[in-house]
């Protein structure tokens, strides 16, 4: 979140837009990789103080892998 202060301007808010989050599951084969990224985002979206929006887009056969 501290980048995210330093490169968002006062007021403004960033929309993360995250296509084909599918690859995340099928495409990356190290655990601890895809471990920190979701850590990550998850810390991210949760903070309230966060200017930052997140969109994540799945193709409807792999609904399952996030879950």
């Amino acid at each position: 979140m501290r980048v995210s202060k330093q490169i968002i301007p006062d007021g403004t808010t960033l929309l993360l837009v995250i296509d084909q989050f599918e690859e995340l599951f099928t495409l990356t084969r190290d655990e601890d990789t895809r471990r920190q990224f979701l850590d990550n985002l998850v810390e991210m979206v949760a903070d309230e103080r966060a200017r930052v929006r997140v969109v994540l887009t799945l193709r409807a056969d792999h609904f399952d892998r996030p879950l």
